[in-house]
C-alpha cells in the first residue's frame, strides 16, 4: 500500500499535520481497522499489521482507548513485524454509547457511568432498523441523539420491506419522516436486493461509514451487498422471536471497493445511551417552547404557564414525542450528574 493510498480511507491534510506534531522520525500513520479481544488491526503505508498498545491505552477510558477508526500513531519494534501505538490522533467525530452492564432490569442506569466510544471519525452512521418486530420510534430516538451528539450525520435504514409487505413499510416511513424530518430514511430490502440505490449516495472517496442497530436487522448483510462478497458474517433471525442470533461480536473496518469509502460494522446494540445534553437538535422544537415557559425553573410537567404541557394539550405536540423527550432530558441529567460525581472521586483519589 502506497502511502498516498491512506487518503482513500480518510486521511487529510490536517491529519497529516497532527501526525508531524507528535511523530518521532522513524513512526508511521495508520488507522485501526479491527479491534477483536486478542488485539488492534491497523492499515498502514505499509499494509496491514498487527498493533500492540500499552497498558495506558487498554485500561484507557473513554477517549483514552484506542477503537477502530481511529487515526493513530506507529512505533516499528526491533526484530517484530508488528507496530506499537504511541498516539491517538484528535477524532472528529465519535460513536458512544452506556455500557449495557450499567443498565438494570428495569432500564434504569446505576453504578459508576462508563463511556464506550464504539467507533471513530465518521461520516455518515446507517442506523439500520427491521421494519418488522425490531421497529421502534423510542430506540430509533436514541440512535439518532447518540449519533448526533457524536458529531455524525444519521440516516435511517428501514430493512425487511418484503416482510412488512408496501403498506406497512409507507406507514413506518412516513412515521419516522414526521419524527426527524431533517434525518433521511430510505426502505429497503437487503433479502430482495431492493433500494440499495438509495443507500450509494452517501458512500464516496475518504468517507468513512459505520453502522448500528439492533442484531439480526441486516447490517452484515448490508456489508456484504457493498462489498460484493461475503466478508461479513451473517444470521438468520430467530422465528420464535423475531430478534436476530448475534453476527458482529467485535467491531471492523471493510474498505469498499471502487474508492467508495469505508464501512464500520459494529455489533448488534440492545441500547444506546447518550452522554449529554447536546442531542437537544432532535427536539429542537420542543427546547425552542421551553424559551416560552412562565417560570425558568419550568420542569414542564405541572407547573401553570408552561408552553410545552399547552402545545401538547392543543395537540400541537404529539404526547409520545413529548414523553420521549422529558425521558431523554431526564437520562442526560442523571449521566451528566454520575459524570460530575466520578471525576470528582477520581480527582479525590489523586490528590492523596
Amino acid at each position: 500500500m502506497e502511502n498516498g493510498l491512506l487518503e482513500e480511507l480518510g486521511w487529510t491534510a490536517q491529519l497529516a499535520e497532527q501526525f508531524a506534531d507528535l511523530a518521532d522520525p522513524d513512526d508511521v500513520p495508520g488507522r485501526i481497522i479491527g479491534h477483536e479481544r486478542t488485539g488492534l488491526r491497523a492499515l498502514t503505508p505499509g499494509g496491514e499489521r498487527e498493533v500492540t498498545a500499552g497498558a495506558r491505552f487498554r485500561r484507557g477510558r473513554g477517549r483514552e482507548r484506542p477503537v477502530v477508526g481511529d487515526w493513530v500513531v506507529l512505533q516499528p519494534i526491533s526484530g517484530d513485524e508488528r507496530l506499537n501505538l504511541r498516539h491517538i490522533l484528535p477524532r472528529s467525530s465519535q460513536l458512544s454509547r452506556i455500557a449495557s452492564s450499567r443498565r438494570s432490569p428495569a432500564g434504569e442506569i446505576g453504578g459508576r457511568p462508563d463511556e464506550q466510544v464504539l467507533s471513530s471519525n465518521i461520516d455518515t452512521v446507517f442506523i439500520v432498523t427491521g421494519l418488522d418486530d425490531d421497529f421502534s420510534l423510542p430506540r430509533l430516538e436514541r440512535y439518532v441523539s447518540a449519533v448526533n451528539d457524536g458529531g455524525a450525520t444519521p440516516v435511517i435504514l428501514l430493512n425487511k420491506a418484503d416482510l412488512a409487505g408496501p403498506e406497512q413499510s409507507q406507514e413506518r416511513l412516513e412515521e419516522v419522516q414526521e419524527a426527524w424530518p431533517d434525518v433521511p430514511a430510505h426502505v429497503l430490502s437487503l433479502a430482495a436486493g431492493t433500494g440499495l440505490e438509495g443507500v450509494k449516495p452517501y458512500l464516496g472517496y475518504g468517507r468513512t461509514i459505520a453502522l448500528i442497530g439492533s442484531s439480526g436487522v441486516g447490517k452484515s448483510t448490508l456489508v456484504n451487498s457493498l462489498l460484493g462478497k461475503e466478508a461479513a458474517l451473517t444470521g438468520e433471525t430467530r422465528s420464535s422471536d423475531g430478534k436476530g442470533r448475534h453476527t458482529t461480536t467485535w467491531r471492523e473496518m471493510f474498505v469498499l471497493p471502487e474508492g467508495q469509502g469505508v464501512l464500520i460494522d459494529n455489533p448488534g446494540l440492545r441500547e444506546v445511551g447518550v452522554f449529554t445534553s447536546g442531542s437537544a437538535d432532535s427536539y429542537a422544537d420542543i427546547e425552542e417552547l421551553t424559551t416560552r415557559c412562565r417560570f425558568r425553573s419550568c420542569t414542564h410537567q405541572s407547573e401553570p404557564g408552561c408552553a410545552v404541557l399547552a402545545a401538547v394539550n392543543s395537540g400541537e405536540l404529539n404526547r409520545e414525542r413529548y414523553e420521549a423527550w422529558l425521558a431523554r432530558r431526564e437520562e442526560a441529567e442523571q449521566v451528566s450528574e454520575w459524570l460530575r460525581d466520578s471525576e470528582r472521586r477520581r480527582g479525590r483519589r489523586r490528590r492523596r
